[in-house]
């Protein structure tokens, strides 16, 4: 047995690109018999305080909007079986699930099992025309047991009075807006939807895509536009969407500072012959200062599927620093970025490029160091343009966790990088 583990530490290691300032810890890989490995759309790694190690992944088995699976204590849990998944998080140091089921939200907390430590019913009228099916995700209060936020996607009807009589007198065939609203909930009371006062203007949408908690400010990452969605068939043209980020402040309940990070971006579709579009995107945090990467996704539409090598996809990256704005800078060519900080605030900045190779970046004290390959080869999923199945996580002590696909599994890997 200790000849077999020796043998597959040797081989792990050699996975790995020969780089100074990267030392394989710790590797392993994950069964995945529960779900085909090639299909995941979403992966995500959580670390308690006591060094347990969580990863969520989504893959669409026999449901096309994706199913969650949850690597624990060695196995995985199929989580369809308590409800619908609306967030996964570590809060007060131990990590929690949110679901939803009949007409109730359950919190969990996972330890060695899964237990129920907190339900709060949702079953009455959240007001400002939200319904249950507006609710997005839970977001936890620090320091209090029963204490939390919902996010709810609400609907805004037009200010302008022209377009508002055009969409009652045409049976609905206008516009309307989609905004957030947030719903404090506490020792299981609802109080009434808050707006969340982005700093957009009132003749647009703001839909959120990615969110963050750093201490007691939670960051919101998605895109403002001026139009969502259309009632009828017919379309109008608007300025391309434009990617936000605003900061929330849970003890002070109100958003402390807001920023357009890319106003320029591409329309969606370029020409009749090929189309550009934002790829995945990532956000962390460290109290105040916040980290950003996006990529900017190009192809040809026909024919299809279209080889990774005709697909041209931008990486950016912008931070801001104690409300400070930088600049984007483009970073590199590759899919799947990420972002994630480490404890001393240095931004490491991670992709998969068309080699196939995961490729690490860090930013120390404002200065790039030079991209190094830390896995010479990964599985590129057909949807490599849209999915976000690399997950990277900093425990206490700045060991780098990460998870990935090779060679049909999930492989876990501890790395301690400069």
């Amino acid at each position: 047995m200790a000849k077999l583990t020796l043998i597959l530490l040797i081989l792990f290691s050699l996975s790995y690109h020969s780089n100074a300032g990267v030392n394989v810890l710790h590797s392993k890989r994950l069964p995945t018999s529960m779900f085909n490995c090639s299909d995941i759309w979403l992966t995500e790694i959580f670390i308690d305080a006591d060094k347990n190690m969580f990863v969520r992944v989504m893959s669409p088995r026999q449901n096309i909007y994706g199913t969650h699976f949850l690597y624990i204590n060695n196995g995985w849990i199929y989580l369809k079986q308590y409800g619908e998944l609306w967030n996964t998080f570590v809060k007060d140091d131990h990590f929690h699930l949110a679901f939803y089921r009949d007409k109730t939200i359950f919190i969990y907390k996972v330890q060695k099992g899964i237990e129920l430590v907190n339900s709060t019913n949702i079953n009455s009228s959240l007001g400002k025309g939200l319904v249950v099916e507006d609710l997005d995700r839970v977001i936890p209060v620090p320091e209090t047991s029963n204490s939390y936020y919902l996010l709810a996607d609400g609907t805004c009807f037009p200010v302008n009075p022209v377009e508002l009589l055009f969409g009652f007198f045409s049976g609905g065939h206008g516009v309307y807006y989609s905004k957030p609203f947030l719903i404090e909930v506490k020792d299981k009371k609802l109080a009434k939807p808050r707006k969340l006062r982005y700093g957009g203007k009132v003749d647009e949408s703001y839909n959120i895509k990615q969110e963050v908690q750093h201490e007691d400010l939670v960051h919101f990452l998605g895109f403002r536009m001026q139009e969502e969605r259309a009632w009828g068939s017919e379309k109008r043209e608007f300025e391309p969407e434009i990617l936000h980020h605003a900061a929330y402040d849970l003890k002070k309940n109100k958003v402390v500072k807001t920023h357009a990070i890319c106003k320029n971006t591409p329309k969606v579709e370029k020409d009749k012959n090929s189309e550009i579009f934002y790829g995945p995107l990532s956000i962390d945090a460290l109290g105040n200062d916040v980290y950003v990467v996006f990529s900017w996704i190009q192809h040809r539409l026909q024919p299809r599927p279209i080889p990774v090598n005709d697909i041209k996809s931008t990486i950016f990256y912008w931070q801001c620093n104690a409300g400070v704005s930088g600049d984007v800078e483009e970073i590199a060519d590759g899919f799947v970025p990420l972002v994630k900080v480490d404890s001393s605030g240095n931004a490491h900045i991670f992709w998969i490029n068309k080699n196939a190779s995961l490729v690490h970046k860090v930013k120390k004290k404002g200065v790039w160091g030079e991209d190094r390959i830390l896995v010479d080869r990964v599985d590129l999923m057909s949807s490599v343009t849209y999915s976000k199945y690399i997950a990277a996580e900093f425990d206490r002590e700045n060991n780098l966790h990460l998870v990935y696909p090779s060679g049909g599994t999930l492989v876990h890997s501890i790395l301690k990088v400069d």
